[in-house]
């Protein structure tokens, strides 16, 4: 293409884009794109597109269908690991989380369904010591999404003391 038939064209361009730019609504488009275009103000610029009955559709299919049907041999997966390992491939990501769900749950249900207590304490002693433990691991939990007051951290290095003390006397 040489420069004469370049510039045949960008002139036929520019008419059109005059005659384009006689309508209101297509030149403040216009202008925006240029200003995206040019760099100039472009926090202040935002592009809105209406979204048809077709995409509304499409979102609903990808959000609430294809992402449960999609999860499931994951979830599949996931269970048959618990069950044979205790826990699953996807729950290595964040160990600890998992880890300390687990034992919160679990310490709040040898609670309610204790039997017995070390030799050295009351069967209601035990039970104020376990929910200082399980109160201690839902701490952890917290402290991942907000910082702990300082009431907070006198508690949770209380109940992980009560935890290494107790290690072994955690059954029913």
């Amino acid at each position: 293409m040489t420069k004469t038939m370049k510039k045949i064209k960008l002139e036929s361009v520019d008419k059109h884009l005059k005659e384009k730019l006689k309508d209101k609504k297509f030149k403040e488009a216009y202008n925006k794109e240029r200003a995206i275009l040019t760099g100039e103000d472009i926090v202040r610029v935002t592009r809105t597109y209406k979204l048809t009955l077709w995409d509304k559709l499409e979102s609903i299919w990808y959000r609430y269908f294809w992402n449960f049907v999609s999860s499931i041999p994951l979830e599949i997966k996931s269970f048959i690991q618990r069950g044979i390992r205790g826990y699953a491939d996807r729950d290595l990501w964040d160990f600890c989380d998992y880890l300390s769900d687990i034992i919160s749950k679990g310490i709040l249900d040898l609670k309610e369904m204790s039997h017995g207590c070390p030799g050295d304490m009351t069967i209601r002693q035990w039970k104020v010591i376990l929910s200082k433990i399980s109160k201690t691991f839902k701490l952890y939990e917290v402290g991942n999404v907000r910082p702990l007051t300082d009431k907070e951290c006198q508690q949770f290095e209380e109940g992980w003391k009560l935890f290494k003390e107790y290690f072994e006397a955690l059954w029913d």
